[in-house]
């Protein structure tokens, strides 16, 4: 059961590795405030450092259990249009975190850093 998602800045190694991201370069976004999924397009960024999709799977003591899904490699995108897509999530990972850290990456959601939105 997921408890929360959200969408936040990250580094992936795929992505660095594909040069990515770059402009109309297609990724799905999480938006809190609706409750929902959304397929965007990407003006470039710092190589690397793509959107996330972070869902909070359990609270084991002092811990958050997440788990971590790039918005850019980690879906399949398939297509209709941007805002009427099916989203398939191909790779994703299981981390773990001090509940202190999860907190303040909830509280921190940097909007200008690693990836801009056409």
């Amino acid at each position: 059961m997921i408890l929360d998602t959200r969408t936040r800045t990250m580094f992936c190694e795929d992505c660095h590795s594909a040069g990515r991201p770059f402009s109309g370069l297609r990724f799905v976004l999480y938006g809190y405030s609706r409750q929902g999924y959304y397929v965007k397009r990407s003006k470039g960024g710092i190589k690397g450092f793509t959107p996330h999709t972070v869902h909070l799977l359990r609270i084991n003591g002092h811990d958050v259990v997440l788990e971590k899904i790039c918005a850019v490699c980690g879906y399949l995108i398939k297509d209709k249009e941007d805002d009427d897509c099916t989203l398939t999530k191909v790779k994703s990972s299981i981390i773990s975190m001090p509940h202190s850290d999860f907190n303040a990456m909830v509280i921190h959601a940097d909007r200008n850093f690693g990836y801009k939105i056409d």
